[in-house]
């Protein structure tokens, strides 16, 4: 009888952790889909060669990035380590992946090789300045007229949707937060 006691028990057990799982997995999904919205925000944001769309661009990425890492620290370390391999790996500079929080310790010890922070403001600047970088390579700025780098810049602007950044309200994060609609 104790047997089958344990059994049942170790029976309920497995299912509540399967349930977990499937809970868990749309808020890492959800997390993965902010932190590759940020990037594209940021990214579309130096393709826009209007303003006003470039600033637009710059508060989607912003929101986006500040629900990324704040949501870091609502998940259980397995979870974290299931993210960590969803997200892009300039990420990692930032995180070091297991940690819950991004910003109470840098994940190296050699600050001029990461992307940590003492705020995470401070932190989405310095991605945005790596995607900055990103740009100007992608563009070409060296030996090419300003008309041949703003034809270029429109061109991978259409390419890349750009114009689709926009808000949505995610059904799982507290307080609501905003992605992508990613449209193929």
């Amino acid at each position: 009888m104790r047997t089958k006691g344990i059994i049942f028990l170790s029976s309920i057990f497995l299912a509540l952790s399967s349930c977990i799982s499937v809970v868990a997995q749309p808020v890492i999904q959800e997390q993965a889909r902010l932190s590759k919205l940020t990037l594209s925000a940021f990214e579309c944001s130096l393709l826009a060669d209007d303003s006003k769309e470039a600033h637009r661009l710059l508060e989607v990425g912003f929101t986006a990035g500040r629900s990324f890492l704040s949501g870091i620290s609502n998940l259980n370390k397995a979870d974290r380590a299931r993210l960590s391999g969803q997200i892009d790996p300039l990420w990692l500079q930032v995180w070091d992946g297991t940690s819950q929080s991004v910003v109470a310790r840098p994940p190296t010890n050699n600050l001029s090789q990461s992307l940590w922070g003492p705020t995470t403001d401070f932190i989405l600047g310095r991605v945005f300045s790596e995607r900055a970088v990103w740009a100007t390579k992608i563009v070409g700025d060296t030996g090419t007229d300003e008309h041949t780098r703003n034809a270029t810049k429109a061109s991978i602007y259409r390419e890349r949707k750009c114009s689709l950044t926009h808000y949505h309200r995610s059904e799982h994060s507290n307080p609501p937060t905003y992605y992508r609609s990613w449209h193929n």
